[in-house]
């Protein structure tokens, strides 16, 4: 009966992901398809081997997804960190998503809100956990601007 009840909560909190993941791809579809959003390919700076992040930014929203697969896995305590940074100024650097990596190789889809003007840079740091830093503490391992019209 225990092992039961555990599988049960086990099953429940894996609908809870994919619910999220779900959700997470619709909203992504929405953004992809708003013709204010912008695509940000986070590939200026050379990160980890095979690690690949793109964010989707709507600024008339301050709301964007971000897109990451194959981030490598993290030490114990620590986590990754996405900033909106405005005009690429990483002194002005606004936290936007505190997360950690998946347990296996693949694509992960996060929602997010940060305050996005033309121009703002967007960045991946790895940061203290659980709840990440007020600013950056490390350079990025990730940044990408969004395309210049």
């Amino acid at each position: 009966m225990v092992v039961l009840s555990l599988w049960n909560l086990n099953l429940r909190d894996q609908n809870a992901v994919y619910r999220d993941r779900v959700a997470a791809l619709e909203r992504a579809t929405a953004l992809a398809n708003d013709p204010n959003a912008s695509l940000v390919s986070l590939d200026d700076t050379p990160g980890p081997e095979g690690a690949q992040a793109t964010v989707i930014a709507s600024s008339r929203e301050d709301r964007g997804v971000l897109i990451v697969e194959d981030l490598p896995p993290l030490q114990r305590n620590r986590v990754y960190e996405l900033w909106g940074v405005p005009q690429g100024d990483i002194a002005k650097a606004e936290k936007a998503l505190v997360f950690q990596p998946l347990r296996r190789q693949g694509v992960q889809t996060l929602e997010f809100e940060v305050p996005i003007q033309p121009g703002t840079v967007f960045a991946i740091t790895e940061e203290p956990g659980p709840d990440g830093s007020e600013k950056p503490t490390s350079q990025p391992i990730l940044a990408g601007a969004p395309p210049t019209a």
